[in-house]
């Protein structure tokens, strides 16, 4: 990653006056784990979508991510899971391990996506074994959760 796509970033971060910490929040709701806060320039949501996909097309990890939550909420471009699913996968691609935990999320509540606790398994998996730690408390609900069920059937 280069220094302008840093920049690019950083910049619309702060247009969208979004913290991006992709935490438990549901990314069918279009929250994005991002919560408004007031940080230097008035808060903007389009302009933020517009710097966020200059800096992912030169491949920015974060950018890629960010611009993804940008098309789940419909913040600052039409909501669009078409658009947010290949966004979030070159971040995950890039090992992004917010990406892969969010890809992960997105699979288990079938959100943008056809709903696979294999895949989404799959993504906690990988994140976790990278030190992800929301992925690994994911991981193991959803592998006893699937014990369960076949116990119970």
């Amino acid at each position: 990653m280069n220094v302008l796509c840093s920049f690019l970033t950083i910049y619309a971060l702060l247009c969208s006056n979004v913290v991006v910490h992709l935490s438990d929040h549901n990314p069918c709701y279009g929250r994005s784990g991002g919560l408004p806060h007031g940080r230097g320039l008035p808060q903007n949501f389009e302009e933020a979508a517009h710097w966020y996909r200059k800096a992912a097309e030169q491949g920015d990890a974060m950018a890629q991510l960010c611009l993804g939550s940008c098309f789940v909420s419909g913040r600052g471009v039409p909501e669009s899971e078409v658009e947010a699913v290949p966004w979030f996968k070159k971040a995950v691609h890039q090992g992004l391990l917010d990406a892969q935990y969010r890809l992960g999320m997105m699979y288990e509540l079938g959100c943008c996506v056809m709903q696979s606790d294999v895949e989404a398994l799959r993504w906690y998996e990988q994140a976790a074994n990278q030190g992800h730690a929301q992925a690994a408390e994911k991981l193991a609900l959803l592998r006893a959760r699937k014990t369960l069920l076949e116990h119970v059937e």
